[in-house]
């Protein structure tokens, strides 16, 4: 593969498309690119996982581009939960301004931190779970002359 290769986007898999579809429009700006609810043989084929369905989205934001796709499998009548697990095993991370600011907004979004916000030597953070199950961090950079 070429070191070249241009990353195209970045997929998380929810359990609630439409409850994270409205988070990360409300909270972080995307809008949608396109909807499919019943993207089947394609995905089966693609798994070689037979009765494997889904529902998938991308979503952009005109100001950075940024491609997010949204991917709710359904199992067999079974829609596993995403992120379930006591420890973020996956996630994404944005880089905010004001992190007081943008983490009141994404609660009021929908948004429950999943503990506190901690200080690093060059940023402070904070892991939240989003409508549709995901894990998102935003971190605020230290700017010179901030302090811990």
């Amino acid at each position: 593969m070429s070191r070249t290769a241009p990353l195209t986007h970045i997929s998380l898999a929810i359990d609630d498309i439409d409850g994270a579809m409205a988070f990360f429009g409300k909270a972080l700006g995307f809008s949608a690119l396109f909807r499919d609810d019943d993207l089947t043989d394609e995905v089966a084929r693609l798994a070689s996982r037979d009765g494997l369905r889904v529902k998938i989205t991308q979503m952009s934001r005109a100001d950075d581009g940024c491609v997010l796709e949204l991917i709710e499998f359904n199992d067999n009548g079974t829609v596993p939960a995403s992120g379930a697990g006591p420890v973020p095993m996956a996630h994404i991370c944005f880089a905010v301004e004001d992190l007081e600011r943008s983490l009141a907004e994404m609660k009021a979004a929908g948004a429950v931190p999943l503990g506190e916000v901690v200080p690093f030597p060059e940023a402070r953070s904070v892991y939240l779970r989003v409508p549709g199950n995901a894990i998102v961090e935003i971190i605020q950079r230290y700017r010179s002359g901030d302090s811990m």
